[in-house]
């Protein structure tokens, strides 16, 4: 019988959810939009796609190859939101939490 693995592309989920749900913070502040909109969809996949092995990817803070190849990768990108990088810590936390690596 086959295994299904299902590999999420973290940073480009992650990022998505911050722009299409705005404005959505815990009861102290903490910006929360980008955590509901990853783990929603997150969710979903799981549910729907039943996967044997699940992992979620994230890109590294380091430079990449992309960067040696083409020295304009992401050059013209906008800095990240702050809101977006304290959720970033926040989302890695529960990850870790509910074992997916």
């Amino acid at each position: 019988m086959k295994k299904k693995a299902v590999f999420l592309d973290g940073n480009n989920l992650f990022y998505r959810s911050y722009f299409a749900i705005r404005d959505l913070t815990s009861n102290d502040g903490t910006p929360t939009n980008a955590i509901f909109g990853f783990l929603k969809t997150m969710i979903r996949i799981v549910d729907n796609e039943k996967p044997d092995y699940f992992a979620v990817c994230f890109d590294t803070k380091s430079k990449t190859y992309r960067s040696s190849i083409l020295p304009s990768y992401k050059s013209n990108r906008p800095p990240t939101p702050d809101s977006l990088i304290i959720q970033t810590k926040l989302i890695r936390e529960i990850l870790s939490k509910i074992n997916v690596s």
